[in-house]
């Protein structure tokens, strides 16, 4: 209706004095916290409104924007905003402005923009909507550690680098590689992360194909030589294949270089943080060394926080884990929220849990000896509670009711027919419930081979609306309301030990692993060993191994593993109460004492070193060598 499109345009925005408070959602008084506009140079004092306008109207014309308030955005720019309903609608503005600083005395970063709606209820006001102004820092990511596989040499070293300083700038990319050794072509960015405990790290079924988030060679429907010829554009390119777009690196013995990107982002929607980056052989183009993509930051100006949605217990639907990690700087603004998903379905088989020589008086299978399976089309929130044992009910009308409703702190209304599910996609998720990352990101697959990595600019783990201590919702494929699974999201705790084990004849790092993984309890993704640094040592007698426990109950593990080797059976707790868990490995007291003395030459990993305390009893300490952390408990 006519009305209606008058309703949605001539919105005047400006820039007020003071940050958005709670009052953004209010339905009277809406944004009155962030008081009147920003006006520091006083330049409306004492006009009324029309002798202001032709004031300020008048000194545009002649480029003296001084005798306008600093916050008067919408009288500067010459343009008011239109607020369609239908994102397709959207019109976009561009103007500079010769007095809005971003910085010293009169800057704006802090204050609020207020968006005004002069047809509104007299009862609500004429505030329409308001949001803080942030400093948008710049993302960095790194490559630094590279890995091909304990049964594959590589004698890469160095780092590749990036940095964008906003969503809509290239991407400067450093590379600073050696050890190439004539034998690398191609290289490129891939979907997923590479993992510690996988023999072959840099495989298709570990890293799975070339990073394309549009899917180019297919949505374009362009001949093959537009995304392979000389003439293929930036575009027309997988985002990460980046030797076709600057250039191999073949025979090259070494790199350094510096260049830029146009389509290679660190911002959400299509960050390549979190992914891997794979250099591949000249010969047969195989995937020979890759390493991660993290984040890299000045930890005295920034804080990484990581939160853990893990479906480790053995009842539940499925199992696997979802983890969030995001930075938060010193002035208090956030980095967007980047996910990496792992989840597969799960069907229980019978206990198999006594392995090469361990055995527990626990009566469920461990959660490494799940059987797996694999179903699409899974819808997936964050709910507002936290869940309990609710969360492993049979019954399908209860399960995960704990949860609560679904994540909503900004009142988003998708669920009013006034309001199309258009306002909540993925190209549109802004107009999302917080919570609603299936509508934002697409609906899961669990099973085997089908990880994920996303990046959200809306997903917050501290402040006010974190998601940090709530719970995220598995549902049914099948029936969309029935809550299939539901997990807690908790800090992530990781704690690294290095151990030596004294070698069987029959000793493999995979059965030692399984073991312990079976007597604690701990899923695959909770202990892990790191298969390229593991080695022998004491002329062969001895394994070392490096383990990385996560999670809530990271410390425990470490410890109960580390006292079962040592003593060889202790006790542990359980939800069934306290239970006797034995093993036949042991500790190997001539290789812990060689890595005692490496560690203590500067290596800065956790060492096992046993002894007597002072009541006769063996006790196991951990000590750290130039870490902060440092733990020690008594065997029982």
């Amino acid at each position: 209706k006519p009305s209606d499109q008058l309703a949605l345009a001539n919105h005047n925005w400006l820039i007020h004095l003071k940050p958005a408070m709670a009052d953004f959602y209010n339905w009277s008084q809406r944004c009155e916290s962030t008081g009147e506009v920003f006006d520091p140079i006083l330049s409306s004092v004492g006009l009324s409104n029309e002798v202001y306008a032709r004031q300020c109207s008048a000194s545009l014309m002649v480029h003296e924007p001084l005798r306008c308030r600093t916050g008067d955005t919408s009288l500067k720019s010459g343009f008011k905003l239109a607020l369609p309903i239908n994102p397709k609608d959207r019109s976009r503005y561009f103007y500079t402005d010769l007095y809005l600083p971003l910085s010293g005395q009169n800057s704006i970063l802090g204050r609020s923009v207020v968006i005004y709606d002069d047809m509104a209820p007299v009862q609500r006001g004429n505030r329409l909507a308001c949001s803080n102004i942030k400093l948008a820092h710049p993302l960095r990511a790194s490559v630094k550690s590279w890995d091909s596989g304990p049964s594959i040499p590589s004698a890469v070293r160095g780092s590749a680098v990036f940095e964008q300083v906003s969503a809509n700038r290239q991407t400067q990319i450093k590379l600073d590689l050696s050890g190439l050794s004539g034998n690398v072509e191609h290289y490129a960015i891939h979907d997923v992360w590479t993992t510690d405990d996988h023999e072959f790290p840099c495989s298709n079924d570990s890293l799975y194909d070339i990073y394309d988030p549009q899917d180019s060679e297919n949505s374009l429907k362009l001949p093959p030589t537009a995304h392979y010829g000389a003439s293929a554009t930036v575009d027309r390119v997988k985002v990460g294949d980046m030797s076709r777009k600057h250039g191999t690196l073949e025979g090259l013995q070494s790199i350094q270089k510096t260049y830029t990107d146009a389509n290679l982002p660190l911002f959400a929607p299509h960050s390549i943080i979190g992914r891997s980056m794979v250099l591949r052989a000249s010969v047969n183009d195989f995937r020979w060394v890759c390493g991660n993509v993290e984040l890299d930051y000045d930890k005295s100006e920034s804080r990484e926080l990581i939160g853990l949605a893990s479906f480790d217990d053995p009842r539940a639907k499925i199992s696997g884990y979802v983890r969030f990690s995001q930075l938060e700087h010193k002035d208090g603004s956030l980095s967007d929220t980047f996910i990496q998903v792992d989840l597969r379905g799960q069907l229980l088989v019978s206990d198999p849990l006594v392995q090469a020589g361990g055995q527990s008086s626990g009566s469920l299978a461990s959660p490494s000896a799940i059987e797996q399976k694999t179903s699409e089309g899974h819808n997936w929130a964050v709910f507002v509670n936290q869940v309990g044992e609710d969360a492993y009910i049979s019954a399908d009308e209860v399960r995960c009711i704990a949860a609560g409703f679904k994540w909503n702190p900004y009142l988003a209304q998708d669920t009013l027919d006034a309001y199309p599910t258009a306002t909540c996609t993925p190209s549109e998720r802004l107009g999302c419930a917080m919570g609603d990352l299936g509508l934002r990101h697409g609906l899961l697959t669990l099973g085997p081979n089908h990880r994920r990595t996303l990046s959200d600019s809306n997903l917050p783990l501290v402040g006010n609306y974190s998601v940090m201590g709530r719970s995220l919702v598995i549902f049914d494929n099948k029936r969309p309301n029935v809550k299939l699974a539901c997990a807690n999201i908790f800090p992530d705790i990781h704690l690294k030990s290095n151990v030596v084990i004294k070698r069987t004849p029959s000793f493999t790092v995979a059965r030692f692993v399984e073991q312990m993984r079976s007597l604690l309890g701990a899923s695959d993704w909770l202990l892990v060993p790191e298969l390229r640094a593991t080695k022998p040592v004491a002329n062969g007698e001895c394994v070392q191994m490096t383990l990385h426990f996560y999670g809530q109950r990271a410390h425990q593990m470490q410890v109960e593993l580390n006292n079962l080797i040592t003593l060889g059976t202790v006790r542990k707790s359980s939800r069934f109460g306290v239970e006797k868990i034995s093993t036949h490995y042991r500790l190997c007291r001539a290789g812990q004492a060689q890595l005692t003395s490496g560690a203590s030459g500067g290596g800065g990993l956790f060492s096992v070193i046993a002894g007597l305390d002072a009541t006769g009893l063996l006790a196991v300490c951990l000590v750290t060598i130039a870490l902060w952390a440092r733990a020690c408990s008594l065997g029982l």
